[in-house]
C-alpha cells in the first residue's frame, strides 16, 4: 500500500497549475494570432486601392469636366439609354457609329485615323520590347496635344442613363452625321418591309445642304450588317450637339447667341421651338432660360410649339449645358434610333390596318340593286 505524503500532494497541485497556465497561454497565443490575422485582413481591406467607378467599357471615359473645362469646342452625340444600362448602350452604339463613319466620313479623314492607329500600335509594341530588355525606370513620354484625333471618345455626363460621344475631328458636323445615319436606317427599314420610300425622299428634300453633300458622297461600298441594328435594345436617343459649356448664365448665353447667329446667318427661318431638359442642376431656371433664349431670335420669326421648322435643343446636365439647333427634328423621330429601327415594321402594320379598314367599308356599302 502506497502512502501519499504532503510533498506529493503539493507536487501534484503544482503540476496541475503549470498545465493550466500553459493551456491558458496557448489559448491566449491563439487568440492573439487570430486577432493579428483579423487586423491584417482589416488593414489590407482598408489600404486596398478603391476600384474605379468605370468598369469594362466605362474605362475609357473622359471626365465630366471635359464638357466645359476646355478651350476646344466639344461637339458630338448626346446618347440617352435605359437606366443602369450605359455599358450595354455603349456596346451597341460604338460599332454602329464606327461603321457609319467608314461610310460617311471623308476618305482622307478615315485614312489619317487608320494611319494614326497603326503608328500608335507600333509605338506600343516597341515600348513593350524596350521594357522587356531593361528594368530601369523611365519617365513616360508626354504626347503632343492635338497630334492625333480619334473619331470618337466617350465623356462621362455625370448623370445616369446618359453619356456623351465626342467627335474631336474638326471638319465633321455631328448634325450632318446623325442626319445621314437616321435617313439611311429609315430607308433600309422601309425597303426591308417592302414599304414605299417616298417619305424618305421628302425628308431628303428638306436636308441642310451640308447634310445632303455628306449623304451623296457616302461610300456605298461600306456594308452595314442588320445584326448591328438589331442589336440596339437599350439605346434611345442620339441627339447631335454642336456646343457645350458650363451651366451658368454668364457662360451659356454668349454661346447660345453664337449658335443662333451661325445657324441663321444665311437663312431666314419661319418658325422655331425650344426643348429644354434639366438633370441634376439648379443653377439655370428653365422658364427664365427659355424666355431669354427666345428673345435672342429675330422677332419676325414666330414661335411654333406643335411643328416648328427648327428646334433649339438645350440639355442641362449637372455642371454643363449641351445645345444645338436642329431641323427635320420630328421627321427623324426626335433622333430616337430605337424607334427608327422599328419604323418599317410599324409602317407596314399601319398600312395593313388601313387596307383592311378600306376593304371592310367597301364590303359594307350596299349596292343600288340591294
Amino acid at each position: 500500500m502506497t502512502t501519499t505524503t504532503t510533498a506529493d500532494i503539493v507536487n501534484e497541485n503544482n503540476k496541475r497549475t503549470i498545465e493550466q497556465d500553459s493551456g491558458s497561454n496557448d489559448k491566449s497565443l491563439k487568440s492573439e494570432k487570430s486577432q493579428d490575422v483579423k487586423t491584417d485582413t482589416a488593414t489590407s481591406t482598408t489600404t486596398k486601392k478603391p476600384q474605379s467607378i468605370y468598369k469594362g467599357r466605362f474605362k475609357g471615359f473622359k471626365k465630366h469636366s471635359r464638357l466645359f473645362a476646355t478651350s476646344e469646342k466639344v461637339k458630338g452625340l448626346l446618347v440617352t439609354c435605359d437606366q443602369s444600362r450605359e455599358a450595354n448602350s455603349i456596346g451597341e452604339i460604338l460599332p454602329l457609329v464606327n461603321l457609319y463613319a467608314d461610310k460617311y466620313f471623308p476618305k482622307e479623314v478615315n485614312q489619317k485615323v487608320n494611319n494614326d492607329e497603326e503608328e500608335s500600335g507600333d509605338e506600343a509594341e516597341s515600348d513593350t520590347e524596350d521594357n522587356s530588355k531593361t528594368t530601369t525606370t523611365t519617365t513616360p513620354k508626354v504626347e503632343e496635344p492635338n497630334k492625333r484625333f480619334k473619331r470618337f471618345e466617350l465623356i462621362n455626363s455625370g448623370c445616369g442613363g446618359i453619356y456623351f460621344v465626342n467627335m474631336p475631328i474638326p471638319d465633321i458636323c455631328p448634325i450632318d452625321f446623325m442626319n445621314c445615319i437616321l435617313i439611311d436606317i429609315y430607308k433600309r427599314q422601309l425597303l426591308k418591309h417592302k414599304q414605299s420610300t417616298q417619305v424618305v425622299d421628302d425628308i431628303l428634300a428638306k436636308f441642310p445642304e451640308s447634310s445632303k453633300k455628306m449623304y451623296e458622297q457616302g461610300d456605298q461600298s461600306v456594308f452595314i450588317p442588320d445584326k448591328v441594328l438589331n442589336k440596339i435594345r437599350f439605346t434611345a436617343k442620339m441627339v447631335p450637339i454642336t456646343r457645350t459649356c458650363r451651366a451658368s448664365d454668364v457662360d451659356f448665353y454668349p454661346i447660345m447667341k453664337d449658335v443662333i447667329k451661325e445657324k441663321f446667318e444665311n437663312i431666314k427661318p419661319n418658325s422655331f421651338g425650344i426643348e429644354m431638359r434639366t438633370r441634376n442642376n439648379h443653377t439655370l431656371n428653365k422658364n427664365d432660360t427659355i424666355k431669354d433664349v427666345a428673345a435672342m431670335v429675330d422677332p419676325e420669326v414666330k414661335v411654333d410649339l406643335s411643328n416648328p421648322e427648327y428646334v433649339f435643343i438645350i440639355e442641362v446636365i449637372k455642371s454643363s449645358v449641351a445645345t444645338s439647333i436642329l431641323s427635320i427634328y420630328r421627321e427623324l423621330l426626335k433622333f430616337n434610333i430605337r424607334d427608327m429601327i422599328k419604323i418599317g415594321e410599324k409602317t407596314r402594320a399601319a398600312n395593313t390596318k388601313n387596307n383592311t379598314t378600306t376593304v371592310d367599308s367597301t364590303a359594307a356599302t350596299p349596292t343600288k340593286s340591294e
